[in-house]
């Protein structure tokens, strides 16, 4: 019934909480697939230890290529009729598969959304997320209201969110042109199952666990993100059109965001790049970035006009001075919600 997927690299100290409680599930009609994507640490051992005891485990083992290619060969080898994705340092509830069957048997839907919890190091809940934005689990939900909350806020993008009918995954479709993804692999691949769907539900109870840690609430800023971000984006722009809604608000809210992150990356690269290679990034940038007369020079506040006036016409000195003004602000925000 289902191919529980997880990618592996380098999480030897959580690898065995995750299989766990996949092994553990009260519903028993799954197969695991663990692929070993490099990692350079015991996790190669940890996968063999299980594979050798349960025959509902299929193990590849792989050079490194990264979390999205590790999804896409995960998906070569699944033979269930539903498809799940659990990373591998976070775990889920045991009940999560007999839930979501029980859901497929009462709505016979593609697409089912649930809830999950975010925990720290320890396993302590920190929060839990509810999908109260999008309706309630008794109908189905619009891909217009699906795209919409993505496209405004991060709760729903996860894949390991989502349980999804094999019929409607892209498996076949080719994913080494978007190369190393550092971020928006888990929007990249939701596109084709909000595309394919006849029918969205909810599960709007926590049935997973999502870690972070203190260190993982802060990432170093790295060139490549703003090019990735591109990417991404130009398939949510696709996905939009393919649903029909090419003249919808969601548009309107798809370029709002989009000029709001464009002008939020190249105000982070002005604090690690040099005056000459930034200009060459923001004009890269310029001729990579999706435009339509109807919506361009549409901002979510004065403050991002301001920030993409000056990074679009190359305000090397006044960018980087503003973001670094920014991001003390942001570590100061970040150490209070730690210490609260």
């Amino acid at each position: 019934m289902f191919s529980v997927i997880v990618p592996i690299y380098n999480v030897e100290r959580y690898l065995r909480i995750c299989i766990d409680s996949i092994l553990n599930q009260t519903y028993p009609n799954f197969e695991l697939i663990l692929v070993n994507d490099g990692s350079t640490d015991g996790c190669e051992k940890i996968c063999e230890e299980y594979t050798a005891k349960d025959k509902r485990i299929i193990f590849i083992n792989q050079e490194n290529q990264g979390l999205l290619a590790a999804r896409r060969v995960g998906l070569h080898h699944a033979s269930g009729d539903y498809i799940v994705h659990v990373d591998s340092d976070d775990y889920c509830s045991t009940t999560l598969l007999e839930m979501l069957n029980k859901k497929i048997n009462e709505t016979n839907c593609d697409l089912i959304l649930y809830g999950y919890s975010v925990v720290d190091n320890s396993g302590n809940v920190i929060n839990e997320v509810h999908l109260d934005g999008l309706g309630s689990e008794s109908e189905p939900i619009s891909k217009e209201t699906l795209i919409k909350a993505m496209i405004n806020t991060f709760e729903y993008n996860s894949i390991w969110m989502k349980c999804a009918k094999k019929s409607i995954v892209d498996i076949n479709t080719d994913y080494s042109k978007y190369g190393r993804l550092m971020m928006g692999e888990d929007v990249l691949q939701s596109m084709p199952l909000i595309e394919n769907t006849s029918s969205i539900f909810l599960l709007n109870i926590s049935l997973y666990m999502y870690r972070v840690t203190i260190g993982s609430m802060s990432r170093r800023i790295q060139k490549e993100y703003i090019y990735h971000y591109l990417k991404v984006r130009k398939r949510v722009y696709q996905a939009i059109i393919a649903c029909g809604y090419c003249a919808h608000s969601i548009m309107s809210d798809f370029f709002l965001q989009y000029h709001h992150g464009i002008a939020s990356y190249l105000f982070e690269l002005a604090l690690i790049c040099k005056r000459t290679e930034y200009k060459t990034i923001v004009n890269d940038v310029k001729a990579q970035m999706l435009s339509d007369p109807k919506y361009d020079g549409l901002f979510l506040s004065a403050i991002d006009r301001i920030c993409f006036s000056l990074a679009m016409n190359m305000q090397y000195t006044i960018c980087k001075t503003l973001a670094s003004l920014r991001s003390k602000l942001k570590k100061t925000v970040q150490l209070k919600v730690v210490l609260q």
